[in-house]
């Protein structure tokens, strides 16, 4: 894969017989958020966990700046040094301040003076925690935790960061706020991004590609604009110039041959189907009723149907076989 930060392929891992990943491959290019998602269990844990070099795994290979890596290696400890890694729990002394334990992770990168100083006070401002940068960590809530945690992780500017469930538990202006550091992040610094999460609705919104692993295995994977377009396709909204619609307004919609259902949404008829169905009907059915339309908008499938319906289904990936190309 060109301009990739970290490619992993027919990555396999046993624990006493148990196989938790088979045959898992996918590549992160350079600026890139990958969302890999999956139920509990599903080996996103230990993939992670091979990735940063704490576990073996049992085949497979990783390469990262297009570098192969051996576990155990000299070069791997290296390359560790241009991951970031925002995992459960902060790891932080908490009787000690903020910029106390960031200033104690900066030295374990080298980082130091000057250097550390200035980096370190850019994030916490951006992170509007620059107020509370002497405040002991025991007095932080879990929202300025969890930011924290991420400042660290940032402190020696990683080209891969690394987040496992980043938003989970965290109040709506925060997770707003999280949310747009990292897109200036991956805009402003070209930082790759690795997430877990299992909040779709979250992910949706950072993500530029997403893999979904079963049961160790990768069911489904491709750029996200991609598997949303091919998983539209059932569904139609239609804009029109009223701005409430009746029951009695929608009866003709559902007697349409392949609609298996119509809802409406103040002005906007919302249409399910089960199959094709014919646009060129509709202005006829509506216009009789004095209404107009000023819109046909294919409805694009959200995350979570597509999550929902490649578990449900066995999907063919929409890229190369278990392979994230975006």
């Amino acid at each position: 894969m060109s301009n990739s930060v970290l490619e992993a392929e027919g990555l396999e891992k046993s624990f006493k017989g148990f196989q938790a990943l088979k045959r898992v491959s996918f590549g992160v290019r350079q600026g890139e958020i990958l969302a890999y998602l999956g139920h509990n269990g599903a080996g996103k844990t230990t993939t992670i966990r091979c990735l940063l070099g704490l576990i073996r795994p049992t085949a497979g290979r990783i390469s990262c700046m297009g570098k192969e890596v051996e576990y155990g290696s000299a070069a791997q400890e290296n390359l560790r040094a241009k991951f970031g890694v925002c995992l459960d729990g902060g790891g932080f002394y908490p009787d000690l301040s903020a910029m106390d334990n960031l200033r104690f992770y900066a030295g374990l990168y080298g980082l130091g003076g000057a250097e550390f100083g200035e980096r370190a006070e850019t994030l916490l401002k951006k992170l509007d925690l620059h107020d509370f940068r002497l405040r002991p960590v025991k007095t932080f809530s879990k929202g300025m935790a969890q930011k924290l945690a991420l400042i660290k992780a940032l402190q020696h500017k990683p080209d891969l960061l690394f987040l496992d469930e980043p938003m989970s538990g965290l109040d709506p202006a925060t997770r707003i706020m999280l949310r747009e550091f990292l897109l200036e992040l991956k805009r402003t610094e070209g930082v790759s991004i690795f997430i877990t999460s299992h909040d779709l609705g979250e992910v949706e919104q950072l993500c530029d590609s997403v893999l979904i692993l079963e049961k160790g295995a990768v069911k489904l994977s491709g750029p996200l604009a991609e598997l949303k377009r091919a998983h539209s396709g059932l569904g139609f909204e239609i804009h029109t110039d009223r701005d409430a619609l009746s029951e009695e307004d929608a009866a003709p919609l559902e007697r349409i041959p392949g609609v298996s259902s119509v809802s409406r949404r103040g002005g906007v008829f919302c249409l399910e189907s089960s199959g094709d169905i014919s646009l060129e009907g509709i202005l006829p059915l509506l216009s009789g009723k004095g209404i107009r339309i000023r819109e046909f908008r294919k409805k694009e499938a959200s995350l979570e149907r597509i999550y929902m319906d490649s578990l449900e289904r066995n999907e063919k990936p929409v890229s190369s076989p278990d392979k994230v190309r975006p």
